[in-house]
C-alpha cells in the first residue's frame, strides 16, 4: 500500500515538474516574440509587411467601389465595422442617420469586406500613445492628395480625397511600400501636422491637410512636424 503512495506521489511530481518547465518554454517564446515583434525588421520580413499592407488597401479600394456600384452615393458609403480592436472609435464611423448594409464597406451586403486587426510588429511601439488605435486602418475625407483629383486645398475642402490610412509604421516598413510600388525606396517628407478626422459621410471640412502626390493611387510617407511619423495612404475616391 506505502509503495502504491510513493509510486503516485512520484507521478504526481513528475507531473508538476512537466507543467512547470512547458509553462517556462512558453513564457520564454513569448518575451522573445515580443523582443523581436518590439525591434527592427529584417529586408525580407518588411518586404511581408508592406505586400501585406498594400494588398489590404487595394482591397478596401475595392470594397469602396463594390458600395458605389451598389448605388451609394459618397456622403453614405460606411466604414463603420464589428471589430473590437476599433470598437473604441467606432461610434465616430456611424451616419446619423444610419447606413444602410449595403453601403457599409465592413459588411456581407455591401463591401464584402472582413476587417483586418494590425500586424503591430509593423509599428513604430515608441509612438503607442499618439495615434489613437495604434496600427488600425484609418478613414478620412480631409486629406488632399497633390496632383490628384481637381479639388483646391484650404477649408473647407469638399473636394478632398477620400483616403485610408495606415500608421505609426516603421521606417523599414515605409521604405519597403514604396520600393514595391515602383516608387524607389525614398521616403517623401511632408512638414505638416496631418490630421484626420473620422470620415461619416460629412463633405465638408474644418480643415484639410495636403500630403505628398502618389501616381500609384498610395504612397508612404514622413510627417515631419510634431510625431515624426511615418504614413501610409491609399487614395479610395481621387475628388
Amino acid at each position: 500500500m506505502q509503495r502504491n503512495k510513493n509510486f503516485q506521489s512520484g507521478n504526481v511530481f513528475m507531473i508538476v515538474l512537466i507543467g512547470v518547465l512547458l509553462f517556462a518554454a512558453l513564457g520564454y517564446t513569448f518575451s522573445r516574440s515580443m523582443r523581436t515583434g518590439a525591434g527592427n525588421l529584417t529586408k525580407q520580413q518588411a518586404k511581408i509587411a508592406a505586400q501585406e499592407i498594400i494588398n489590404y488597401a487595394q482591397l478596401v479600394e475595392r470594397a469602396v467601389d463594390r458600395v458605389r456600384r451598389n448605388g451609394c452615393s459618397e456622403g453614405e458609403i460606411s466604414f463603420s465595422n464589428p471589430s473590437e480592436w476599433a470598437a473604441a472609435v467606432e461610434a465616430t464611423y456611424v451616419h446619423t442617420p444610419a447606413s444602410e448594409d449595403k453601403c457599409k464597406v465592413f459588411n456581407d451586403n455591401g463591401g464584402k469586406l472582413a476587417w483586418q486587426d494590425p500586424n503591430l510588429s509593423y509599428y513604430d511601439s515608441s509612438m503607442v500613445m499618439c495615434c489613437g488605435l495604434f496600427g488600425a486602418w484609418q478613414f478620412s475625407g480631409n486629406l488632399r492628395v497633390n496632383g490628384t483629383g481637381t479639388s483646391t486645398i484650404g477649408p473647407p475642402c469638399s473636394g478632398c480625397e477620400l483616403v485610408t490610412t495606415n500608421l505609426p509604421l516603421k521606417k523599414e516598413v515605409c521604405s519597403a511600400i514604396n520600393e514595391a510600388l515602383g516608387l524607389g525606396s525614398d521616403i517623401p517628407i511632408d512638414p505638416g501636422d496631418i490630421h484626420q478626422p473620422a470620415f461619416s459621410g460629412v463633405s465638408s471640412f474644418v480643415r484639410s491637410d495636403e500630403v505628398p502626390s502618389s501616381n500609384k493611387g498610395g504612397l508612404c510617407f514622413q510627417e515631419q512636424a510634431s510625431n515624426q511619423r511615418y504614413i501610409f495612404y491609399q487614395t479610395l475616391i481621387a475628388r
